[in-house]
């Protein structure tokens, strides 16, 4: 082989091998290129299909979805619109979005609409009124985000018309429950365990007789307008609420007085709520004045328990005391003494100078026996001329103090007795000391004491005479023994 054959043979093998290199190059992008192609492929398909789920999501939501442009007009809208609100889809696209709103929202819709402009992403949830099919308005509650690339808005609702109804009918209770409390005076409070704040009712502040501090009242301000005398009882009472639960209720006294300077009473009424824990976790209650149920309560009890001309005790309260005193006596030792005052002349006072000038001789011995007697002791009209006293402690020589004493006051009459001739108003005081009898019982002491009178009243007018005790007498049968 020529020189020249090898050149011409090795320039063809080059040429095959550059051939060679340049198909398989060749090779390796087409394959290169069909896989990018795949991958887009594949890609632009999940996108289509993401966009279907998307849609469709769309389309299937139980939300209402539009997309609004930023001039206000719908572009697309789902199927919720006509399933909830009747709405044509194709009139509905074509709509500008305020065009069914309720013209007193409309001022919400621009407000929205200028935050967009602004660049806000998301606003606030807003419920608006949007005109059903039939013509009648929705309360439609909106969330809206934006997209400032695409100028899009994109909003979903949700019907909450039920919701805002039962709200509005439920502010409507309040108001008329308010107005209500006004009316009547009541005062309405609760009280948040976890946070120890309290809430109270413009009336509340009114009834405890102070004014709203700045921020939210608390359980100190509570017992600062309760009656020094009420704060160890009310701040037990409201711990037991908190431990037991349950109704509660109670009165008390506002530590401010009335314009007249007589005290005010309260009643509070109310229950504790628990919570899943079992735990007491907020009470509730109301406020009530009471003071003229309190008055006329104890003016019925004031009835019952004294005499309606003297306005002291009468015979049934005296009674009641005196058994206590007994009882106190079993307990503790004898001690005291009981005294019986019988008006000497009263009726021929009564039958001279007439009804009004005898009941002006009693009324001087319930003055007689009011000032002469001690807090602690016991005064009573318990007949038309009869008198009862127990004197809680005392000796013989007190007890003979005493009745001197309420005798001088007697004496010294009335004005208008003197003034018709009346003259010297006179008793018969009896006495018996407890520690004299040998059984003691109420019966016992009235019976001694009565007979001392009436040995008094034999004795000649305002004389007193005193239960000598019968050392030798083992039962009672009878009260001889007398001294002045």
């Amino acid at each position: 082989m020529s020189v020249q054959d090898f050149h011409s043979n090795a320039i063809v093998a080059d040429i095959a091998f550059d051939v060679l290199v340049l198909g398989l190059i060749a090779f390796v992008l087409s394959l290169w290129f069909e896989w990018r192609d795949g991958r887009r492929r594949k890609a632009f398909a999940q996108a289509n299909e993401q966009i279907a789920i998307d849609a469709r999501f769309f389309e299937l939501s139980t939300d209402l979805a539009l997309t609004i442009d930023f001039a206000g007009n719908i572009i697309s809208c789902n199927r919720a619109w006509e399933d909830q609100l009747g709405l044509n889809l194709k009139i509905l696209r074509n709509e500008a979005f305020g065009a069914r709103i309720h013209p007193d929202d409309l001022g919400d819709i621009g407000g929205a609409f200028a935050d967009v402009a602004a660049g806000a992403i998301e606003t606030e949830p807003t419920a608006l009124r949007f005109k059903h099919m039939d013509g009648s308005w929705r309360w439609l509650e909106w969330a809206v985000s934006v997209s400032q690339a695409d100028e899009l808005v994109f909003a979903t609702a949700r019907d909450v018309t039920d919701r805002v109804e039962l709200q509005q009918a439920l502010d409507i209770e309040r108001q008329q429950l308010r107005s209500a409390q006004d009316i009547a005076r009541i005062g309405s409070w609760h009280l948040e365990l976890a946070t120890g704040e309290m809430f109270w009712s413009d009336a509340t502040y009114e009834l405890l007789g102070i004014e709203p501090p700045e921020g939210l009242p608390d359980a100190e301000l509570w017992l600062s307008s309760l009656d020094p005398s009420e704060h160890e009882r009310g701040q037990a009472r409201l711990a037991d609420a908190i431990v037991n639960g349950g109704d509660f209720s109670f009165d008390f006294q506002r530590a401010q007085l009335d314009g007249y300077g007589e005290p005010v009473f309260i009643a509070t009424k109310g229950f504790a709520e628990r919570g899943p824990d079992g735990r007491t976790k907020r009470l509730i209650g109301t406020l009530v004045d009471i003071t003229e149920r309190k008055r006329y309560q104890d003016g019925l009890k004031f009835i019952a328990d004294h005499d309606p001309l003297t306005s002291l005790s009468n015979r049934r309260k005296f009674d009641e005391v005196l058994a206590r005193h007994v009882s106190d006596c079993e307990r503790y030792g004898p001690s005291g003494a009981v005294l019986m005052l019988d008006l000497d002349k009263l009726k021929q006072v009564n039958d001279g100078f007439g009804h009004v000038a005898g009941d002006n001789m009693i009324r001087c011995m319930a003055d007689a026996l009011r000032d002469r007697l001690r807090d602690t002791d016991t005064g009573a009209r318990i007949g038309g001329d009869e008198f009862a006293v127990l004197l809680t402690r005392t000796t013989h020589e007190g007890a003979r103090m005493v009745a001197r004493s309420i005798g001088e006051r007697l004496a010294a009459g009335s004005p208008e007795l003197q003034s018709i001739g009346v003259q010297e108003i006179t008793a018969s005081i009896g006495i018996v000391l407890v520690r004299d009898l040998e059984k003691i019982s109420s019966e016992r002491l009235m019976t001694a004491a009565d007979d001392a009178m009436y040995a008094a009243k034999r004795a000649g007018l305002g004389k007193v005479r005193e239960y000598l005790p019968h050392t030798n007498e083992p039962d009672f049968s009878g009260l001889t023994a007398l001294r002045q």
